[in-house]
């Protein structure tokens, strides 16, 4: 029994020891397997180095071989490979957090833009991204057209602002674009119909203009396409010592740029009485040839009664031609709008002396009963028409230059009316070929009439300045000259204006011609030099 039980107690022993075995050959096994994977991969290692120094000997060699190849690259271009390499889809952008925060009607439109038109408004922050999606959608549709960064560039535009710039086309969006953050918000302070007439000017005068101060740019945004282009080529201090000049008013909606309102009845009446003035004066004027042959055939036959008789009703007959002359000049003062009524009154007064003038002359030749007193009274009538004639003319002419200057106002707020319009097209995504040129155009002819008109008002202040008739004879004719070539230049513009009518009305045929906004209400006044 002893010796069975040694043995059981041996074998007890042997078997306790087993784990023990068993797990060191694990262990064993465990660590030639590490050792045989770690082999594995610094031979790994050492194949990829080898292979990277292999690719860098290629680089090196591509780049010594090609260095016109290695220019930096631009940050679009930068931009553009990373947006490629970093592969972002549409659905995952629409998962951000500021997208899914955005009101249903909001997101709606930003998910019907294409991956690559999303992906330009993906670094936008909420309130950036409810901007852009407030505006309407052919605006939307507008702006997503341009590149990220010209984007980006109207990220920081406040609602009123950023939808008046989305008004712009493509082309006027890109230079707009380029300007930096404070010019493009000065700018976009601008109402719509002004701020595309601006952007529609080179990038050098866009940036220059937008240098300025806000009220600056408001006063240049006022300014006809002429004057705007003229002024934008000028060196900033120039720009600013003429907008100085420039004086922005409103008008009375109900004078227009009239002076004064004339009645319809007074007209009425004043038509008709210059009608009968003009059949009265060619009446004289066909009287003295009349009296003129028959003093003559007196002369001829040497009856001095008759010549006597027939000289002062000739007299007579001139006498009334003059005056005949001046109530004409009366009524066209009497009708005109262009005067104020201390003007008109002024004239009328003048113009009602002269006419007593001759009245005292007819006086005296009626009275005249010889050749002497005849001859002495001619002399009066004749020295009273040289002397009243220029200054006829002269009352004349103020009433004419008048109602080019009316013509030439109201030429000037149809541009503004055409600028309005046009913008109207311009949003709507509506094209007629060469129509922005051609109201440049009508501007320039515009401007042409301007300038000539303003030369002739300097030539009438010259003739009444003067005392001297011949010389007041010769600065007349001048100013009358002048003033049919500003006549002449509107006709041109008025030629130019029907072509721009007909082509806008064949394109858009919901262009309102009648509707007058607060822009077509504003008169542009320049200071003279000696004011």
């Amino acid at each position: 029994m002893r010796k069975i039980a040694t043995i059981l107690t041996l074998a007890i022993f042997l078997i306790s020891l087993m784990p023990f075995s068993i797990a060191d050959h694990m262990d064993e096994d465990k660590s030639i397997e590490d050792s045989r994977e770690d082999r594995l991969n610094r031979a790994e290692e050492q194949e990829k180095e080898k292979l990277k120094a292999l690719e860098d000997e290629k680089e090196i060699k591509r780049k010594i071989e090609n260095p016109e190849k290695e220019m930096p690259r631009k940050p679009e271009v930068l931009q553009k490979e990373k947006a490629k390499a970093a592969k972002i889809t549409k659905e995952e952008i629409l998962k951000e957090r500021k997208f899914k925060e955005l009101g249903k009607g909001h997101l709606e439109k930003f998910k019907e833009l294409e991956d690559e038109e999303l992906e330009k408004f993906s670094e936008l922050k909420k309130e950036e991204l409810e901007r852009f999606a407030d505006l309407k959608k052919e605006r939307l549709d507008r702006l997503k057209k341009l590149k990220k960064v010209e984007l980006e560039k109207l990220k920081h535009l406040k609602k009123q602002k950023l939808e008046r710039v989305s008004k712009l086309d493509k082309k006027k969006l890109e230079k707009i674009s380029e300007l930096e953050n404070e010019q493009i918000a000065k700018l976009a302070e601008v109402k719509e119909a002004r701020l595309s007439k601006i952007a529609s000017l080179n990038k050098e005068h866009i940036k220059k203009i937008s240098g300025l101060h806000a009220e600056q740019i408001e006063k240049l945004s006022h300014l006809d396409r002429a004057r705007l282009k003229e002024v934008s080529k000028l060196g900033k201090a120039e720009i600013k010592k003429r907008l100085d000049k420039i004086k922005i008013k409103k008008i009375d909606p109900k004078l227009k740029f009239k002076k004064r309102i004339v009645l319809k009845d007074k007209k009425i009446k004043v038509k008709e009485k210059f009608e009968q003035i003009k059949e009265k004066l060619h009446e004289s004027g066909e009287k003295v040839k009349e009296r003129r042959r028959l003093l003559l055939k007196a002369k001829e036959d040497g009856d001095d009664d008759a010549i006597i008789e027939h000289a002062k009703k000739g007299l007579l007959r001139a006498a009334d031609a003059i005056i005949a002359h001046l109530e004409k000049v009366k009524n066209k003062v009497s009708e005109s709008e262009d005067l104020t009524d201390e003007e008109a009154d002024s004239i009328l007064a003048d113009l009602d002396a002269k006419i007593s003038e001759i009245n005292d002359a007819k006086a005296e030749v009626e009275a005249a009963a010889t050749k002497e007193e005849i001859r002495a009274a001619a002399k009066k009538i004749k020295a009273a028409w040289k002397r009243i004639k220029v200054k006829a003319e002269q009352h004349a002419r103020d009433v004419v230059n008048g109602k080019v200057r009316i013509i030439l106002k109201k030429s000037e707020q149809l541009e503004k009316k055409l600028d309005r319009i046009l913008a109207e097209m311009e949003e709507k995504g509506i094209e007629v070929e060469g129509i922005d040129g051609k109201i440049t155009v009508f501007s320039e002819k515009v401007a042409e009439a301007r300038e000539k008109l303003k030369q002739s008002e300097e030539k009438f202040k010259e003739v009444k300045a003067t005392d001297a008739n011949e010389n007041k004879k010769s600065l007349l004719e001048e100013a009358k000259s002048l003033a049919r070539e500003a006549h002449n230049s509107l006709k041109e513009a008025h030629d130019i204006l029907k072509e721009i009518t007909m082509e806008i009305k064949a394109a858009y045929k919901e262009a309102d011609f009648e509707e007058e906004d607060e822009d077509e209400l504003v008169e542009v006044g320049e200071e003279e030099e000696n004011e």
